[in-house]
């Protein structure tokens, strides 16, 4: 705990992780990629970017938080959300934590309610260890993805309490929005206030 690396890696890079890939090092923080879509991939490296294909992420270090920022597409069968690829993530954060244990997880993606919390569940078994994920709902528009992860109206961070890693959070989300327009409530009310969105 204490210093704060500016190293972030992002994992899904389409529309939305990739808007917040942009912002992020137009920010100045070093944002390492990690996608599954080859088109994308190739772009993110014409652009400069770090990127890893899904399943091939070497060792990082130095990182203080993993952003999600994945497809959840309605399934009419079930009536719910599909988390199959959200679900996916979750081995290659496992990899990146054992090497920065102190690193944050924020999922960005629509989720049902009570993911986040399973999420960690599942995360804390693999590694052996508690580990903490918030949840953060994006509410970028497709079209102007960039410029709204750039220009937030609003931020909201749901986790179950303040913690040096919350502080973490804040400290990147301040670098675009007023400190006051910043607001942490629980991992259920973000949940829910995105799916409402």
């Amino acid at each position: 705990m204490g210093i704060y690396k500016n190293r972030v890696v992002q994992i899904g890079c389409g529309i939305v992780g990739g808007a917040y890939v942009k912002a992020y090092t137009n920010k100045g923080i070093k944002t390492i990629c990690v996608e599954v879509n080859d088109k994308i991939i190739d772009n993110l490296r014409e652009d400069g970017y770090e990127v890893y294909k899904s399943g091939q992420v070497p060792l990082l270090y130095d990182i203080d938080a993993i952003f999600l920022s994945i497809c959840t597409p309605f399934d009419e069968l079930t009536s719910k959300l599909d988390m199959k690829y959200l679900d996916s993530t979750i081995e290659t954060v496992a990899g990146i934590m054992k090497t920065n244990p102190e690193a944050i997880v924020v999922i960005r993606s629509t989720v049902n309610i009570g993911y986040t919390k399973l999420y960690e569940q599942r995360l804390c078994m693999i590694m052996g260890t508690p580990v903490e994920v918030c949840y953060q709902p994006e509410f970028l528009r497709a079209k102007t993805a960039y410029e709204d992860a750039m220009n937030p109206w609003s931020v909201v961070i749901g986790c179950k309490k303040r913690t040096y890693k919350i502080g973490l959070l804040i400290s990147i989300y301040a670098m675009f929005i007023d400190v006051s327009k910043i607001e942490v409530i629980t991992i259920d009310e973000a949940e829910l206030l995105k799916v409402v969105h």
